[in-house]
């Protein structure tokens, strides 16, 4: 697979003139990249360099008309996953008191008030209890 070298320069929100440098390998993920940084045709300064090679500002806008035929699927959320520590004596008590089975959770984080627990089977399931 070959890599493509890009330099360009483009206009933050701020105003400041920001420069990147970074190497892509198709359309696509180039266009992840301008997405990424919030750059489009309007706001990049030229001059713009493919592998070290200035392209004119005629092809710059036609690198952005065939970007916009690119559709870029939305990324998935994706859950942390949160590192549970085995409940002490208090903390089941509390579990109990909030009608769930303590050997089924792992406590994420202990507040003064609240027990956060993730599900040992289930990261994705969690829930807050009263300590």
């Amino acid at each position: 697979m070959t890599h493509t070298l890009i330099r360009f320069s483009y206009k933050s929100d701020s105003g400041k003139v920001v420069g990147h440098n970074g190497f892509f390998h198709n359309l696509h993920y180039l266009k992840e990249v301008f997405n990424r940084y919030n750059v489009d045709q309007y706001n990049i300064v030229h001059p713009v360099y493919i592998d070290n090679q200035e392209l004119t500002e005629e092809q710059v806008t036609k690198m952005f008309n065939k970007l916009q035929d690119i559709i870029l699927h939305p990324k998935q959320e994706v859950v942390p996953m949160k590192n549970g520590k085995k409940p002490t004596n208090k903390q089941k008590q509390a579990i109990e008191r909030a009608g769930l089975k303590p050997d089924k959770w792992l406590v994420t984080k202990s507040l003064s008030g609240e027990l956060h627990l993730v599900a040992k089977e289930e990261p994705a399931k969690q829930r807050v209890v009263p300590a």
